[in-house]
């Protein structure tokens, strides 16, 4: 496996984590895993899960 960095991308509503690496001179992006990112009440508060 390609040394890289690990990022992840949440947005309003999906998230997903990412892997990026150099290969060949050029930047490579791998999408590993993407998420619903839902908004949640609790107790009179938005939370974001």
């Amino acid at each position: 496996m390609d040394q890289g960095c690990l990022a992840v991308d949440i947005g309003a509503s999906s998230g997903r984590l990412m892997h990026g690496y150099i290969k060949n001179d050029k930047l490579k992006l791998d999408e590993i895993h993407r998420f619903d990112n839902k908004m949640i009440q609790k107790m009179a508060i938005l939370l974001g899960y």
